[in-house]
């Protein structure tokens, strides 16, 4: 259990109780083509967010369309040309010393069309990223597989700029990373708030936060060396 900080709201239970106060926008939720789709849960649902860092009551969750979806067309079908490139040398020796013109031939045509039908396969399919969020995890889920970071407990946070989703949360517990759009986690306000106040008790714990970012998400200054434990001594924060 997270222990409250001197002048910050108690973290929620299990319900998501009491609510976190409203986290300041960054860059307003994605728009257009990437629209933003929400959800909420209650304890009652029995729902969780995935177990790597334990069990945690699933209370929120944001999804939209991958901006950078053709990236990922891309790479799907490097790896799917990939091992026809592997069994070309297999196929000039089959056919023999005669056939090598038509063995280049056809190889060429298999790779190519290959490229070409992964790429539309993969280009054109619906992507999502998927986020969701509990009282104290945060995670990225896609294909069965998440990227959990526990909002309590991050050693850095930066708000960093990317091509194709602007603006992005990265956040960091030990040698973890995990980078989440803002303008996804800004789609859904409740979920956007939980995962703030994670990262303002975890700032205020040590975790590591640039001018900028503690500027863009309302942060306060590090405090200066020794202040804790002066505040420590005199009973708290005056």
């Amino acid at each position: 259990m997270t222990s409250p900080l001197p002048g910050l709201p108690p973290p929620p239970d299990g319900r998501g109780e009491p609510r976190p106060p409203a986290a300041p926008r960054v860059a307003g939720p994605w728009q257009g083509r990437h629209a933003v789709r929400s959800g909420h849960a209650t304890a009652a649902d029995g729902r969780w967010v995935a177990g790597r860092t334990g069990r945690d009551p699933l209370l929120g969750t944001v999804s939209a369309r991958r901006p950078d979806r053709w990236r990922y067309a891309a790479k799907a079908a490097f790896v799917g040309v990939l091992p026809m490139a592997v069994l070309v040398p297999v196929l000039i020796a089959a056919v023999g010393e005669g056939g090598r013109r038509e063995a280049f031939t056809t190889t060429g045509l298999v790779l190519g069309g290959g490229w070409l039908l992964f790429t539309l396969c993969y280009g054109l399919q619906h992507r999502d990223i998927v986020v969701q969020v509990g009282t104290r995890t945060l995670a990225e889920v896609e294909a069965g597989d998440s990227i959990e970071m526990p909002l309590y407990e991050l050693t850095a946070v930066a708000v960093v700029d990317r091509a194709r989703f602007g603006p992005c949360l990265r956040l960091a517990h030990g040698h973890r990373r995990l980078v989440v759009p803002c303008g996804l986690l800004e789609g859904n306000q409740r979920l956007w708030d939980l995962v703030y106040h994670g990262i303002r008790h975890s700032v205020a714990s040590g975790a590591g936060a640039d001018e900028r970012t503690r500027r863009l998400l309302a942060l306060p200054p590090p405090r200066p060396p020794g202040g804790a434990a002066d505040a420590d001594r005199s009973g708290g924060p005056r």
